[in-house]
């Protein structure tokens, strides 16, 4: 058998191989297709059975008009918390000031203070009838108490440590050397903040966003306290399903509380994964 037949044969082995290959992965995707299919079906018949068409509870505009609120209370609480967060994080991880610890303090707060004092000292200073809430009133026209506005400051301050402590760990873990070679370069430490430190630490970045975001979205005690429940203003998920289920409305409790449950569900999946 010369070359000429060696590398023939070889070539054919080759070819039949791929085939075959392609043949098994051909199979492995439509059995993976359809098994995806099954589970997808079979959740749709769940929730089809927990969320009837004909349920006029989860049609009503004022179901979607809540959970609109919900995330958006928590995606404009996010974004602040993000560009506010980053230069409070950098900051705290670079300083070794005497007034390092009273920061750190003062932002962890409200991971162990009750929801309810915040929200109840917030609703004493921004009420109308006393100092800064009156300010507000007659210099700008700004009533912050029982407003969506104010429901964002509230959820600002109180999910200020889920945004600062992730960020914070992901500054100090990036070893000190890249900040020295980006100054040493000639880089400010604006230029080296935003590209040598923030693109090293994008798992940080995630957990930040996704726990702010997450959080806000539970909120219950700053809300009610500020916000009140007025609806399609300030009535959000955490509070509907309260509001529900002292009306003894319990279906309708139940589909709040399934579509916060499956949202919890997926951030966690997004923060593990």
């Amino acid at each position: 058998m010369d070359i000429y037949q060696v590398f023939n044969l070889s070539f054919r082995i080759i070819i039949f191989y791929k085939k075959t290959l392609f043949i098994e992965l051909r199979i492995f995707f439509f059995e993976a297709v359809n098994e995806y299919y099954k589970s997808f079906k079979n959740f749709c018949n769940l929730f089809s059975a927990i969320f009837p068409l004909s349920s006029t509870n989860f049609m009503t505009t004022d179901f979607w008009q809540t959970l609109l609120i919900t995330f958006e209370l928590a995606g404009i609480t996010t974004l602040i918390l993000f560009l506010v967060g980053i230069p409070i994080a950098f900051l705290l991880s670079e300083t070794t000031a005497k007034w390092k610890p009273i920061l750190e303090t003062l932002i962890s707060m409200p991971l162990v203070l009750p929801p309810t004092v915040l929200g109840f000292y917030l609703l004493l200073l921004l009420s109308p009838s006393n100092g800064l809430g009156k300010w507000l009133e007659q210099t700008f026209d700004i009533r912050l108490v029982f407003s969506f506005a104010g429901l964002v400051m509230g959820s600002v301050l109180y999910s200020l440590p889920f945004m600062i402590h992730p960020l914070q760990a992901g500054f100090e873990k990036i070893p000190r050397s890249y900040s020295e070679v980006a100054y040493t370069l000639g880089k400010s430490k604006w230029e080296t903040l935003l590209k040598v430190l923030l693109p090293n630490m994008r798992p940080a970045l995630l957990t930040g966003i996704v726990l702010t975001f997450a959080h806000t979205v539970g909120e219950f005690g700053v809300v009610l306290m500020l916000g009140g429940n007025i609806p399609g203003q300030t009535r959000v998920a955490s509070i509907a399903i309260y509001d529900e289920v002292e009306g003894l409305n319990y279906a309708t409790a139940n589909q709040y509380a399934l579509v916060l449950f499956l949202f919890s569900f997926v951030v966690l999946m997004i923060v593990y994964v």
